[in-house]
């Protein structure tokens, strides 16, 4: 097992109560998940976590294997938020949970990559690990020059002063941080509604080279874009209601934006994945479980 050291904790407040933070996160992630009761909110992710692996296996059948960039796509929009999700938080679970989370996510790894995967170097390098600490430390290993990170022989520092995104889902807003010594509102903040300067029950986020911001919204089945300084976002994706339409999105969730403004959504309940060229008013589905192209009814 690698020394990993974790990335400094903010500072927390529980019902106006600040939390001491402590240098031992095995006795912080007990004091979460036990005395504040997150217990049921991490185990609501891991169910959430095997409901997105069901449903990604489900559309890696009907991609032929000559799809390289299709797939790589489906992996941005399913397994990687939840990747960065476990990254982030992962010093906050308790021994146990640790290891409920390294069973779930590393077996949907290796099935996925396994069967219907990159190329086979690439899966051999990734399914090489044992557990999600390492594969956690690889990640950072191979990836942190690309990713302009700071990293010691044998272990990672949260160093970055890149754009990083923090969402909750009481909140529903997203902060900026830089080495900043508090963040900045770059989308929703106005509570929870389904106005345009509004998120509800945010999900996942995609930011583009202009700083652009691409929001999933869980309650409101849009994916909205928020320009760096705008005091509202714009809908590119979904936004009638909850539906099967293609005009709709129901429960969307991962969301990946191409260069010249095409969307990719990852549209959950309704097990496919949506197309949105920049402009369109409705979406084009890419891949369901009928195939790939395949339509489903409205």
């Amino acid at each position: 097992m690698h020394s990993v050291i974790a990335p400094p904790l903010p500072k927390l407040e529980y019902k106006k109560q600040k939390i001491e933070i402590v240098p031992s996160f095995k006795y912080l992630g007990v004091t979460i998940t036990q005395k504040l009761g997150w217990g049921l909110y991490i185990d609501d992710k891991l169910k959430t976590i095997r409901k997105t692996y069901n449903a990604m296996k489900t559309l890696f059948y009907n991609i032929p294997k000559s799809e390289m960039c299709l797939r790589r796509r489906i992996f941005l929009a399913f397994s990687l938020p939840h990747f960065i999700w476990l990254m982030t938080t992962w010093f906050f679970f308790s021994e146990n949970q640790q290891q409920k989370i390294n069973k779930t996510f590393i077996s949907g790894l290796k099935i996925v990559y396994g069967l219907y995967g990159w190329d086979d170097i690439t899966t051999l390098i990734l399914c090489q690990e044992k557990t999600l600490q390492d594969y956690i430390y690889a990640f950072w290993l191979r990836f942190s020059i690309h990713l302009e990170k700071s990293l010691e022989a044998t272990s990672y520092q949260h160093t970055w002063t890149a754009f990083q995104a923090i969402t909750t889902l009481d909140k529903t807003l997203y902060k900026k941080f830089g080495g900043e010594s508090q963040g900045t509102v770059v989308a929703g903040g106005n509570g929870s509604g389904n106005r345009l300067d509004q998120l509800s029950n945010p999900r996942y986020i995609f930011v583009d080279r202009d700083h652009s911001v691409y929001v999933s919204e869980y309650r409101n089945d849009r994916v909205m874009k928020w320009i760096e300084g705008a005091q509202q976002g714009i809908i590119v994706a979904g936004g009638p209601g909850k539906g099967n339409g293609l005009t709709q999105l129901s429960c969307p969730y991962g969301v990946v934006a191409e260069q010249l403004g095409t969307v990719y959504v990852a549209d959950l309940e309704n097990h496919r994945i949506v197309r949105w060229s920049k402009g369109a008013t409705q979406g084009r589905v890419i891949v369901s479980e009928k195939g790939e192209g395949g339509q489903l009814a409205a």
